[in-house]
């Protein structure tokens, strides 16, 4: 919506593809299902810039984690676990999908969904946008098509640096603390504010 308002103040190029690419990827989300097909093509739309073309909609092959000034802040499950970890996820998400889930529920699960798909981190780049898309479009798809206008993608931004301490549950995937999530799951329903 920044983008749409004040194209002026974007950097042409690389910037303003990545952009366009993202909006193409929610406006595919908008008119689609949530499914793992689906979700595979969002990536593939929205990595354009971000990866070579065999990388695209496909999940990683090769080790991956998050990087942060200090260098490795958390190491992601192996490449040969996460067809595995993302069937399994899937799954989960069907049967919510299929859950009458109040409003409350909605948003409790859509934020633990948006979790475990960074966690698993299940592409070589583009994780947060996709797990933040992911996120929204379960709530959709619980709540109705009104709530893609909810602003959360701006309340990470504003508040970037509790989303990073928040969503950091452990240094790696096997030694993540769901016990300490909830500053995480608040986030959410905290952008409505």
């Amino acid at each position: 919506m920044n983008y749409e308002m004040n194209k002026d103040k974007f950097k042409v190029g690389k910037e303003i593809e990545e952009i366009e690419n993202l909006i193409e990827a929610y406006e595919f989300a908008q008119n689609n299902k949530l499914n793992e097909k689906n979700v595979l093509n969002c990536h593939k739309i929205f990595s354009d810039t971000l990866l070579i073309r065999s990388k695209r909609g496909k999940y990683r092959i090769e080790q991956g984690g998050v990087f942060g000034k200090s260098g490795l802040a958390y190491m992601a499950v192996e490449p040969e676990f996460v067809e595995k970890e993302m069937n399994v996820f899937f799954q989960d998400l069907n049967e919510l999908i299929s859950s009458d889930l109040n409003e409350i529920e909605a948003f409790y699960f859509a934020s633990f969904l948006h979790l475990r798909f960074a966690h698993i981190h299940p592409f070589r780049d583009g994780n947060g946008r996709a797990a933040r898309l992911v996120e929204k479009w379960f709530i959709t798809e619980k709540l109705g098509h009104d709530f893609w206008r909810i602003p959360s993608e701006e309340f990470y931004k504003k508040e970037q640096a509790r989303y990073y301490e928040t969503i950091n549950l452990g240094v790696n995937y096997y030694e993540l603390n769901y016990d300490r999530c909830v500053g995480f799951l608040e986030m959410l329903p905290n952008c409505l504010k």
